[in-house]
């Protein structure tokens, strides 16, 4: 009986691991904590400008003070900043979006307030260079991870995944280097030059990650096959692959003959299977290949 019940709850923990739901919400703590780790510990320890929503409020805060006398919490203009986003985002994305980031930006409060209270066991001595290069990493995969499982951490990038869906022309990350650009150009009232130069180069591989966990990693190869052999190389791709295939009548315009080519799309992983498999059946075969940016659909 305690065997069956070991069992039981075996399985059940390996369908919860197995399950959509616990690895959006398990990359989206991740994601959180390592956005979190990379302001506190290499943005903010070394004085360099932040982007976003967040260091908007920051220079509005300085703004009101410096300018016009008036002290806000850098919080309050924060939360009045982001309302209209996420007011956006609702009818944009809907409620579930929205649910999702709430839970993101909550998560953020709470790895930002326990990193508060830890010590930073990852000091730079002061090199701008290399903070900005860490903390790029930490940022870009951080904030990649959370748009990637469907979240959002709040404020621009939130903006950028609501632009992006009504506009797909423009790409999110461009979205978010814009609007950091700016928030970062905007600090050259209140910050040294060096810093603000330090901080869009960051703000720049913070985009370029993000570009690659969003869409890089559905990264492939398309493979066209001109063969005579064609149904035998494409029966060898199902039993060896399990990749399916389509055959394409073509013509070759310099012999004026018809002829069969093969186009399979496959994982980069899978090109020197893909080789062995082809070769076993017609050495002879021409065989393109090429890269794929993004694949959509059920192929993995």
């Amino acid at each position: 009986m305690g065997d069956l019940k070991q069992k039981t709850r075996c399985f059940m923990v390996t369908n919860l691991i197995k399950s959509k739901k616990f690895n959006e919400i398990f990359f989206v703590v991740l994601g959180s904590f390592l956005y979190c780790v990379g302001v506190k510990w290499f943005v903010v320890a070394n004085g360099l400008v932040v982007g976003g929503v967040t260091g908007l409020s920051v220079l509005l805060d300085i703004t009101f003070r410096q300018f016009f006398g008036l002290q806000f919490s850098v919080g309050v203009i924060n939360l009045v900043l982001s309302v209209p986003i996420f007011v956006f985002s609702f009818f944009v994305n809907g409620f579930k979006f929205v649910r999702k980031s709430i839970f993101a930006m909550i998560l953020n409060s709470f790895w930002l307030t326990v990193l508060n209270s830890a010590p930073s066991f990852l000091s730079l001595n002061g090199d701008l260079i290399c903070a900005a290069i860490c903390g790029g990493v930490f940022c870009g995969v951080g904030s990649g991870l959370i748009l990637k499982f469907g979240a959002s951490t709040g404020g621009v990038d939130m903006f950028a995944n609501a632009l992006n869906k009504l506009v797909p022309q423009i790409p999110i990350p461009i979205i978010l280097f814009s609007a950091d650009f700016f928030v970062i150009s905007s600090g050259f009232i209140f910050f040294k030059f060096y810093n603000i130069v330090i901080s869009v180069v960051m703000s720049y591989i913070i985009s370029k990650i993000i570009n690659n966990l969003l869409v890089s990693l559905r990264f492939a190869r398309a493979v066209f096959i001109f063969s005579k052999e064609t149904d035998k190389i494409s029966d060898e791709i199902f039993s060896i692959l399990k990749r399916g295939n389509t055959q394409i009548n073509c013509k070759g315009m310099y012999s004026k003959q018809l002829k069969q080519m093969l186009m399979v799309v496959v994982k980069p992983n899978e090109i020197l299977k893909l080789k062995k498999a082809i070769e076993k059946i017609d050495s002879k075969a021409f065989v393109v290949i090429c890269s794929v940016q993004e694949v959509l659909g059920n192929w993995v």
